[in-house]
């Protein structure tokens, strides 16, 4: 199913993406048309405006990108890790592994796991169909947050209530310290 919503997303987004374009550039061309009297020559000034336009866009989105990259480094990103430690205490989240690729391979643990609460594991699941979700709409900068947020949660958390090694055996939060160093 959610292969199938994630192809259906994408084939909706490319068609977007084509009928846009082609609808910029027919106005380009009826607006170049206006000014000069051969087809061929309105076909280059459409392509060259369009071309110029799409670089401006994508400058100037970038440049949009930047500036909510700064406000959320400088003052939104300690908010949100320490919200989610909130909730991960709160739910009672199971300790996690010392070492993960990234947030998802713990949230799934938790998920799978036998001996997590329900609260936890809906938690767990709620965050993986965000990650998902982000990921099948094409939300990549909010992606790249949530990714940040979420792996930077599950490392103070475990500083905070401890972590597990591969072969399930605790480490106390008052031992990371000598295995930090």
């Amino acid at each position: 199913m959610a292969t199938q919503f994630q192809s259906a997303a994408r084939r909706s987004y490319w068609f977007g993406v084509l009928f846009s374009s082609l609808v910029d550039f027919a106005v380009a061309f009826i607006i170049a048309l206006f000014f000069d009297n051969t087809a061929g020559q309105a076909l280059v000034v459409a392509l060259i405006a369009i071309a110029a336009l799409y670089i401006f866009q994508s400058l100037y989105a970038l440049l949009g990108v930047f500036k909510v990259a700064i406000l959320f480094y400088w003052f939104d990103k300690k908010k949100r890790v320490q919200a989610t430690v909130d909730e991960m205490i709160a739910r009672r989240m199971p300790k996690p592994a010392r070492f993960y690729a990234d947030a998802s391979e713990y949230l799934l643990s938790v998920v799978k796991s036998d001996t997590a609460n329900n609260d936890a594991k809906l938690y767990a699941g709620g965050a993986l169909g965000s990650i998902d979700t982000l990921r099948a709409t094409n939300h990549s900068y909010q992606l790249i947050n949530l990714g940040l947020v979420l792996e930077e949660a599950i490392k103070e958390y475990g500083r905070l209530v401890g972590f597990v090694w591969e072969d399930g055996s605790d480490i106390a939060p008052e031992d990371l310290a000598e295995i930090e160093r």
